[in-house]
């Protein structure tokens, strides 16, 4: 039981030494969500200067509010460097990697002693055979080859030593858009974005007389958080106005809606066509000369923003007005098509 406790132990021991043998070359890239590109690059030259790293390429564009870098550091620094630069800002994505050279320089110092064996075995031959005979010509050329083989391989060691010395970290830094995160980590985080918007409401089954089939008008619309949570009042009024006292000539709105972005397409940090789509629930209040009634509503919708950046965001969608009440779900309900605008105050 002894000698096989001993055994494992002597694997163990033989283990670790493996594994601290073993040469490693870490590759890394992050990318940086900054509320300001033009500090985040001056930050960027202060850590580049503080821990010594070498920029292998920098291209800092302030049209496009980003900065990209690619440097190198050794593998001491390299996790200090990474969370300096999360100190910049968000960080969106980190990626830390590392590449095994072990069996490569294994595999090419393997190579360089053959070929140094073989230039001995070759130098051995010459010196016992006479200069004038031709095969000295030939052991010699052998000879010269294998010097060329034994610099290859002793220059490619060299090399992959030298890449195991650092490491390689890729660096991209995005200023902060209105809205960068995912719409469901947002929905708490305020923000002051009043607007306006339009609205088409066709509906689907006009058969009462007293609607037009369709309406147009327009709403104010607040925009309060980051997860594009907004609150809606308007009026619409009909495409064809109807003379009878009971004809719905005015058609008051409100509502409260909820917007989602997609996992998959971006997560509504794109400048152009983000898709998202929604929820909206409220009520419609509709006036005659001779009646008001009120009809509460769901409003399931798709759409797009069509541009967005840190002051405005434009966007379209279209949905299906579906009633609550029982009593209206065939005759009101229907399509809508929307076109809205709201920037920071």
């Amino acid at each position: 039981m002894r000698k096989l406790t001993a055994l494992f132990l002597c694997l163990a021991v033989s283990a670790a030494a493996g594994a601290q043998n073993l040469e490693l070359k870490k590759n890394a890239g992050i990318n940086v969500i900054v509320n300001n590109i033009v500090m985040a690059n001056n930050e960027m030259e202060k850590i580049i200067v503080k821990y010594d790293l070498v920029i292998n390429n920098a291209n800092i564009n302030n049209s496009a509010r980003t900065g990209d870098y690619e440097l190198f550091a050794s593998d001491e620094n390299l996790f200090a460097v990474i969370a300096a630069i999360e100190n910049l800002g968000l960080t969106d994505l980190k990626e830390i990697k590392s590449i095994n050279f072990t069996a490569t320089l294994e595999s090419n110092k393997f190579d360089l002693d053959h070929f140094r064996n073989q230039k001995e075995i070759y130098g051995r031959e010459l010196s016992s055979v006479d200069k004038n005979a031709e095969s000295y010509n030939e052991l010699f050329a052998k000879e010269r080859d294998l010097d060329e083989r034994i610099y290859g391989k002793e220059k490619e060691i060299r090399d992959l030593t030298t890449q195991t010395r650092y490491s390689v970290l890729s660096v991209k830094l995005s200023e902060r858009k209105i809205q960068d995160l995912d719409s469901r980590d947002d929905f708490g985080v305020f923000i002051n974005m009043p607007g306006a918007e339009t609205k088409l409401f066709v509906l689907e089954n006009s058969d009462d007389p007293s609607l037009s089939s369709a309406y147009v008008g327009g709403s104010l619309r607040y925009m309060f958080t980051k997860g594009r949570a907004y609150a809606l009042i308007g009026v619409m009024k009909p495409i064809e106005k109807g003379g009878d006292d009971d004809a719905v000539n005015d058609i008051v709105t409100y509502s409260f809606g909820k917007d989602f972005y997609p996992r998959y397409f971006g997560q509504g940090r794109n400048t152009f066509s983000n898709p998202f789509s929604g929820l909206e629930i409220g009520g419609l209040i509709l006036t005659s000369k001779n009646d008001i009634q009120h009809m509460a509503f769901l409003e399931p919708h798709i759409g797009v923003e069509i541009f967005k950046n840190k002051y405005v965001i434009i966007d379209t969608r279209i949905g299906y007005v579906f009633p609550l009440d029982e009593e209206f779900i065939k005759s009101r309900r229907g399509f809508t098509q929307n076109f809205s605008i709201n920037f920071v105050f």
